[in-house]
């Protein structure tokens, strides 16, 4: 479950001139690590932006820390990020039936 970490005062503006709101997110792997991202609010509701996984760090209070330490031009380069990023995907496993067809089929 994702949590939010930390919120920052500034606001991010973005090459179209919009000011978001914006804060480091979390949650735990299943290896016990923690990754983080950011999300990016904009001010009168609206999509909100996510940046791809910034971080994995060993344990909650250390990716608390990280995103304590950012500064408004990390910011600026996670909204870029966010703004660009193409969301990946899922591939889809065929049917374990056709999977086993397709070997014997070769």
């Amino acid at each position: 479950m994702a949590s939010v970490l930390f919120e920052y005062d500034p606001v991010i503006t973005g090459p179209d001139g919009v000011a978001y709101r914006a804060r480091a997110c979390g949650s735990e792997l299943e290896d016990g690590m923690w990754q983080g991202w950011i999300e990016f609010l904009p001010p009168k509701g609206g999509k909100v932006l996510l940046s791809p996984r910034e971080t994995t760090r060993p344990g909650k209070d250390n990716l608390i820390r990280w995103a304590s330490d950012l500064t408004p031009v990390y910011l600026e380069g996670a909204l870029g990020r966010a703004i660009t990023r193409t969301p990946i995907p899922k591939i889809q496993q065929p049917p374990a039936s056709r999977r086993v067809f397709d070997l014997l089929a070769r």
